[in-house]
């Protein structure tokens, strides 16, 4: 009977998963970067405007623009802190939906290889790739169909027979 626990273990293959997180989280911060580089040019055209109508430094128009620079800036560092985690906690997620069945159908080849004789290979419920497992339970009963009508006979004999 298979560990309950063992769905608990998030980092089923870490350098896969990790690597997955990794990539897409320098996806997202090259997305941030790319807004606030966005956010900081607009602020930069008011300021640039104010300067062209002749507004001194210390005027009210540049301190009101500072001041909305300072909440902006707030607001999108609260905002893109929220997205990485949830960019994380998602990477996370998929991975370890992909991960699962890979890491099952390698300790399933693992026993096979070592000489246990297997009826299926099992994949856990929502889980990706489980047309992967029906295909390989098909695989696994039609090759023992294979065996029982082999019998006892040598290759040669299979082989001559199927001719």
């Amino acid at each position: 009977m298979e560990d309950k626990n063992r769905r608990k273990i998030l980092l089923i293959n870490p350098k896969f998963q990790l690597s997955m997180i990794t990539f897409f989280s320098m996806v997202s911060m090259g997305v941030i970067f790319t807004f606030y580089g966005s956010i900081y040019y607009f602020f930069n055209i008011f300021k640039e405007n104010g300067k062209e109508m002749g507004f001194l430094p210390g005027d009210p128009f540049f301190l009101f623009i500072d001041e909305q620079i300072f909440r902006m800036n707030f607001i999108f560092f609260v905002a893109s802190a929220i997205s990485m985690l949830l960019l994380f906690v998602s990477g996370l997620y998929i991975s370890h939906k992909i991960a699962g069945p890979l890491y099952n159908l390698r300790k399933f080849l693992e026993r096979v290889n070592a000489g246990a004789e297997e009826d299926e290979v099992h994949f856990r419920k929502g889980d990706y790739f489980l047309e992967i497992e029906s295909l390989i339970n098909k695989n696994i009963k039609y090759m023992k169909s294979k065996k029982r009508m082999a019998g006892n006979f040598s290759p040669d004999e299979v082989e001559n027979k199927a001719s």
